[in-house]
């Protein structure tokens, strides 16, 4: 499908790469299964924080971070999320 996708294309530029559905959804499972980082995010708390739910607090120069690998393969909400 994807490479049938690719040939059907006259060019391979920004523009008709952006029109590839197939690919798009490949290049986007295949980050989410395997991503580059178990951590996406990394923030650097340049004040105090507490969220707004009461959970953690973050301190001054504590490092925050979002767990993408923890996210991405959460079988809540993902269908066989290891697949």
């Amino acid at each position: 499908m994807i490479r049938h996708e690719i040939e059907s294309q006259t060019a391979l530029d920004c523009e008709s790469i952006a029109r590839l559905p197939v690919l798009d959804s490949f290049i986007k499972e295949s980050v989410r299964i395997n991503p580059l980082d178990k951590v996406a995010i990394r923030r650097k708390a340049l004040k105090p924080y507490t969220f707004s739910n009461g959970g953690p607090h973050v301190a001054l120069g504590q490092i925050a971070c979002v767990p993408a690998w923890d996210i991405m393969h959460n079988d809540a909400k993902y269908s066989n999320p290891d697949v």
